[in-house]
């Protein structure tokens, strides 16, 4: 009967198709990845986006090859990142979140401000102090001071606004207890903030690790180049020589494995850490 029609409901029906349509896009591009990953270059020009066989494995290999003595440089800078990020931008946003001092709020808001100015307007004053002035070129702790001052407005933000949410009972009864503020910010805070400190130290990895700007710029010894300088410089190479880039992108293939490795093994805490609390301003 007529009345026992489902009603189509065309919102939802609208909302479906573009959820569809930003998975399409979101998607393809690594399926574009995988698939010219295992092409040969005759195979890549004749069939650019379609699956070809034989499979050419030895892209990995070759691949492999160019960018096996960068991980551990990239992996050094990416941890070092991470650890001065999480340990300043969390004592940073303990003392202004459990901290009592006049013109705390001020203090904060100035700091804050520095979330609006562009990256790209300090990097010409950022490479004189750090190459010129502290002469760290060709250095990890040229790529790693800068790159962990750049992130502390943001990750001080994340985790305050977590410390804020926390029950003040907790540390009152631990300074009850005789507990000073160096001990109650290891032994309470931290403990409970690993959630969004998990998250923290994921974006700050990520950014890390992927960054190819400031690396390109301080280290110039092939020795110390990280694998997204190498990559690209790769791409380059290699478009020019065969008019191809399989190779490379296999490359880029293999310095995504451990992205998704790491994300894998952390995304219940990444989850928690955006859920509870960390961006409920």
């Amino acid at each position: 009967m007529a009345g026992n029609k489902r009603k189509i409901n065309v919102p939802q029906i609208i909302l479906v198709a573009v959820v569809i349509f930003f998975a399409v896009m979101t998607l393809f591009p690594i399926y574009v990845m995988l698939v010219k990953s295992l092409k040969s270059p005759r195979q890549d020009v004749l069939n650019p986006f379609g699956i070809t066989f034989p499979f050419r494995w030895a892209n990995y290999s070759e691949a492999w090859g160019y960018i096996s003595g960068t991980m551990l440089n990239t992996f050094i800078i990416a941890i070092g990142v991470t650890l001065g990020v999480l340990i300043v931008c969390g004592a940073a946003a303990y003392g202004f979140s459990l901290f009592k001092m006049p013109g705390k709020n001020v203090i904060f808001m100035f700091f804050l401000a520095i979330l609006m100015i562009p990256g790209v307007l300090t990097l010409i004053p950022q490479y004189q102090l750090v190459g010129m002035d502290y002469g760290m070129l060709d250095s990890f702790w040229g790529v790693i001071l800068p790159t962990v001052a750049g992130a502390i407005p943001m990750g001080t933000l994340l985790i305050k606004t977590f410390f804020d949410g926390l029950p003040r009972d907790v540390f009152e009864a631990g300074e009850m207890d005789g507990a000073n503020g160096f001990i109650m910010f290891f032994v309470v805070a931290l403990p409970l903030a690993m959630p969004i400190l998990a998250t923290q130290g994921l974006m700050s990895f990520m950014g890390a690790y992927n960054d190819y700007l400031w690396p390109s710029l301080i280290l110039k010894k092939e020795s110390l180049k990280t694998t997204s300088v190498i990559l690209k410089n790769l791409t380059n190479t290699l478009f020019t020589e065969t008019n191809s880039m399989c190779v490379s992108i296999a490359g880029y293939v293999l310095a995504s494995l451990p992205m998704f490795v790491i994300f894998a093994c952390c995304s219940k805490q990444f989850v928690k850490g955006l859920t509870s609390g960390s961006f409920k301003m």
